[in-house]
């Protein structure tokens, strides 16, 4: 069985301090972007065809999704940040095309999140491969305000899944189906 595992990065959402950031990217909210073109970009970063979960998905009471776009207006990242349960919040899914558009989303998305400094934690699961992540964090957090760990391993195959894990800054779902 492949060696593929997630970390888990665990975080005080109060100690997040936006650094400066390049203006190479814009993000809108989901419900202010043509559905055709982000359900096409979902489908290079999942090859299953997921259109209809992602309006139910981004739909969802206390869930919180800025699309990011370069400057020819194309689709280059996504993220979603939505309430658990006590006083916590998930990254999920997060995908972002290189690490500049990843901190824009992660500047952009909590300002649309009432109170997200006073939530407990901000959690995100990404693929061990992704070191883009914790890079990203020790931009926007101390030290002490995050740690991460090994979480899950995700693929119970026979053979590797192809997955496009270098954009994968934390998933959904933590399971692949197929022996």
């Amino acid at each position: 069985m492949p060696e593929y595992w997630h970390l888990d990065a665990e975080i005080q959402p109060g100690k997040m301090r936006i650094p400066e950031l390049s203006d190479s990217y814009t993000t809108e909210t989901w419900e202010n972007v043509d559905s055709d073109q982000l359900d096409n970009y979902d489908i290079t970063i999942c090859p299953r065809n997921r259109k209809n979960y992602l309006k139910l998905w981004f739909q969802q009471n206390e869930v919180s999704t800025k699309v990011a776009f370069d400057s020819a207006h194309k689709i280059v990242g996504y993220c979603t940040i939505r309430v658990v349960n006590l006083n916590r919040l998930c990254a999920a899914p997060f995908y972002a095309e290189n690490p500049e558009v990843a901190a824009r989303l992660l500047a952009d998305v909590p300002r649309i999140i009432p109170n997200f400094e006073k939530y407990e934690k901000l959690f995100f699961w990404y693929p061990v491969a992704n070191r883009n992540v914790e890079s990203m964090l020790s931009k926007f957090f101390p030290k002490e305000a995050y740690r991460i760990q090994t979480e899950f391993r995700t693929q119970f195959t026979k053979e590797m899944i192809k997955s496009t894990d270098d954009v994968v800054y934390s998933v959904a779902c933590g399971t692949h189906q197929f022996v």
